[in-house]
């Protein structure tokens, strides 16, 4: 118990390690242009110098409704195997493996969560204006 203990709070201490990086280069406000130019390669933005939404650039419409179909499937998926888990662990009865195995389904669902919210989150940070 107490190894088990060990390893989990030295994947907390390497997780917060690599998290304090990641502060730094968190988005900070540019004293820039703060309106997109117009996109030269395809020429499907028609919005020089506005703020690119789904309305008046393609790309962008394109990029929103694939996230959004993605964030339903990946919140159906993981309820789903959630719900899975939770079934298996509660017929597991006295048989260690079984219990293991529901353990073991739960937590990689929830690290695909925290998956997918990292990737969301990133996504927010990459595309001007975020992908809400």
């Amino acid at each position: 118990m107490i190894q088990k203990l060990k390893t989990i709070g030295l994947h907390v201490a390497t997780l917060a390690l690599l998290a304090v990086p990641l502060a730094g280069v968190a988005a900070q406000p540019a004293y820039a242009q703060e309106k997109v130019g117009p996109v030269k390669a395809g020429e499907e933005c028609k919005a020089p110098y506005q703020q690119l939404n789904a309305n008046n650039c393609k790309i962008v419409g394109w990029i929103l409704l694939i996230t959004n179909a993605l964030s339903g499937m990946v919140s159906i998926i993981i309820a789903g195997s959630l719900v899975y888990a939770g079934i298996q662990y509660a017929s597991a009865g006295a048989d260690p493996q079984k219990v293991m195995a529901a353990r073991k389904r739960i937590r990689d669902s929830i690290i695909a969560l925290l998956f997918f919210i990292f990737a969301w989150a990133f996504l927010q940070w990459l595309i001007p204006g975020g992908i809400v």
